[in-house]
């Protein structure tokens, strides 16, 4: 994978990890 692959995989990890934040705090 390509460096800029690797970067938008782990960005769309952060955003599923801070969903899934949101939904334990609520």
């Amino acid at each position: 994978a390509a460096p800029s692959d690797l970067v938008a995989i782990l960005e769309a990890l952060k955003e599923a990890g801070a969903l899934r934040a949101e939904l334990i705090i609520l």
